[in-house]
Parts: structure tokens; C-alpha cells; sequence
């Protein structure tokens, strides 16, 4: 009862984003990233150069593709925390809206800015925009973080295989040619070596988890227990 119902910081918050728990998550992963810095979008990355106005005027708005999901994608929550500083803005993350309620996962609320994964939401993300010289928790709006093969691909997700599993859906890419967002694919390498997932060879969870727009399985970590295992993460972000 506790962990479904105690209060949390309301997003967008820096209370968790800029906590200790964000620096311990980085230091426990041990995160890296490469990109390469001949491209326009990405040139600035991880300098002051991103606080410059006309870097910001060409990249909002932005969507980035966090791959794979895995059943957590840890790397990509620590990106949440650490983006302002290598693309100089805070992003709002896609998501089931059945996070915010479950037990220990709506702890993530905070460290995500979760909003719900439709239409209607990530246009209104993309279309805010706080003023170029904010500072600090007011640099948001318009840019999206989003996991694209979703419930799937946690199902798919497999120790020691990286591998993107996505269906037809095709609804995303059309908001983001819509609004004229910059599209950056992220790959977090180590993300299927977290956890592992318990297979259903019947596809009962699955089948329960796509109702329920959230998933049900099992899995588990380091001394199998579901903590995640200490993994060494590198992302590849490109536009």
C-alpha cells in the first residue's frame, strides 16, 4: 500500500532527475555514449555549445527512440536524468499510463516525466516549448523520449542477443513528420543482459499483457532476485 499510494514529486519535477538515486543509477550501469560529431544534430553534444540558441532552434522538436526495451531500459532512464547537459533539454517520456499507479514502477514517474503514449499527448509535448534561456526543470517541452517495440520487444528480450522487435505500427513516425520533429534513434547496448525474463511458451502474459497495456511477467536479475545486473551500457545516438 505504501509504494502504490505515498506521494511522489509531480512531473516535470528535478527532485528525482537531479537526486542521489539518479547518480547512483549512472555509476551502477556505468554509462557511455557515442555519437558521431560530424552530423549538425548532434556536433554540440556534451559541450556549452547546446545551451546556444540556434543549436536549439534546429533541434526542437526532437523525438528519441530509446532500443531495445528490454524489461527495463535502465540506460535510458539515466539518459532521462543526464540529457539537459549532452542535448541541452529535458525530455518528456512515452509511456502505459498504468506506471503511474503500479507498485514501485510509478517511482519511475519522476525520473521519466511520464506522459501517455497517444496521439493526443506526445502532439501537446512537441508542441510546448519552454522560453530558449530557461533554466534548469523550465528546459522542456518538445522533446519526446519513446520506446518503440514496447510490450514486445520486453517479450522478445533475451540475454546477450540486441535485437528490435516492432510491428506495423507506423503512428508515431506520422506525428513526427506532422510536427517536424528531429528523430534520433538511441541504442542502449547491455540493455537485454539486465534481466531475464521467464518465457511463456503459451503467450498467456503476453496476450494478458497487450489488454492490460502493461506488462505482466516474470523475471529476474542479479542472485535472481529482480535486481538488475550490473551491466556496462553504451548508447549510439543519430538523427
Amino acid at each position: 500500500a505504501v509504494l502504490a499510494l505515498h506521494p511522489l514529486p509531480r512531473a516535470p519535477s528535478l527532485a528525482f532527475r537531479s537526486s542521489r538515486l539518479a547518480l547512483a543509477l549512472a555509476r551502477y550501469f556505468t554509462m557511455e555514449m557515442l555519437c558521431d560529431r560530424s552530423d549538425p544534430f548532434v556536433t554540440d553534444y556534451c559541450t556549452p555549445g547546446v545551451d546556444a540558441a540556434a543549436f536549439l532552434e534546429r533541434s526542437l522538436p526532437s523525438v528519441y527512440l530509446a532500443c531495445p526495451h528490454g524489461v527495463f531500459n535502465y540506460g535510458a532512464m539515466v539518459w532521462c536524468c543526464f540529457m539537459r547537459w549532452a542535448c541541452g533539454w529535458y525530455q518528456y517520456t512515452g509511456a502505459a499510463a498504468a506506471v503511474r499507479h503500479a507498485p514501485g514502477l510509478r517511482l519511475m514517474d519522476p525520473l521519466i516525466w511520464l506522459i501517455e503514449a497517444d496521439r493526443k499527448s506526445i502532439t501537446a509535448a512537441l508542441r510546448e516549448r519552454g522560453p530558449l534561456d530557461a533554466v534548469d526543470g523550465e528546459r522542456k517541452g518538445g522533446v519526446v523520449g519513446m520506446v518503440p517495440d514496447g510490450i514486445l520487444g520486453a517479450f522478445r528480450s533475451r540475454p546477450g542477443r540486441d535485437e528490435l522487435a516492432i510491428g506495423k505500427r507506423r503512428g508515431l513516425l506520422r506525428i513526427c513528420l506532422q510536427e517536424g520533429a528531429v528523430v534520433h534513434g538511441a541504442w542502449f547496448f547491455g540493455t537485454p543482459d539486465m534481466l531475464t525474463v521467464v518465457q511463456d511458451p503459451f503467450g498467456i502474459m503476453e496476450f494478458l499483457s497487450r489488454k492490460a497495456r502493461a506488462g505482466v511477467m516474470y523475471f529476474y536479475g542479479r542472485w535472481f532476485l529482480p535486481v538488475p545486473r550490473r551491466v556496462a551500457v553504451t548508447v549510439c545516438v543519430a538523427p
